[in-house]
């Protein structure tokens, strides 16, 4: 059984990251100061796979194929590192939870 010391870092962890999810526009092209932003552009898609465009400042955007739904991360902007070493962060004290119980 996860203890509650787990539950209490993961917990907030988590939140935060929902919290940023539910902040975020549902379209391919968002506006921004600056201009338009277009999502599609190849130059932006690492592999396909992976969004890098600094110019972006959202932290998730709508992954590029897909049935309409699903998010990755945007990892030109810093704050997407942050929400990747939380998420991982999260995995390795659940598997270590897990281990250690």
């Amino acid at each position: 059984m996860i203890e509650l010391r787990v539950v209490l870092v993961l917990l907030p962890v988590l939140l935060v990251v929902a919290a940023m999810i539910m902040r975020i526009p549902n379209r391919n092209v968002d506006v921004d100061r600056r201009g338009p932003i277009d999502r599609q552009d190849d130059r932006y898609w690492i592999g396909g796979l992976f969004y890098a465009n600094p110019k972006d400042p959202a932290v998730f955007v709508p992954k590029r194929y897909g049935l309409g739904f699903g998010r990755t991360l945007n990892f030109g902007n810093p704050w997407s590192w942050l929400v990747f070493v939380a998420i991982a962060a999260v995995a390795l004290l659940g598997a270590l939870a897990k281990h250690a119980g």
